[in-house]
């Protein structure tokens, strides 16, 4: 009986580090695609500077400001899925 159980354990446990995996992968692609959206403020800010602008570079400004604390919020969403799997694995 303990074996059986056993298993069932291990298996759930190796189910629920391959979900937190995908997961903590998912989460490293948005922060992919926000530094791509980072990048891509940062030459419209430039262009709009440029042009004379200021209200559009305040605007953009703001949302750069904006893509920089949803990094910061997915890194610690990130961070806490690892110290989980670490905690299931030690």
């Amino acid at each position: 009986m303990g074996q059986v159980s056993a298993k069932k354990l291990n298996e759930q446990m190796r189910k629920n580090k391959r979900m937190i995996d995908r997961e903590i992968r998912n989460l490293d692609r948005d922060i992919r695609e926000i530094e791509k959206e980072n990048v891509r403020l940062q030459k419209k800010i430039k262009k709009e500077a440029e042009s004379g602008n200021q209200e559009s570079v305040r605007q953009t400004a703001k949302q750069i400001i904006r893509v920089k604390k949803q990094t910061e919020n997915i890194n610690k969403m990130k961070d806490s899925l690892f110290s989980v799997k670490l905690q299931m694995t030690g």
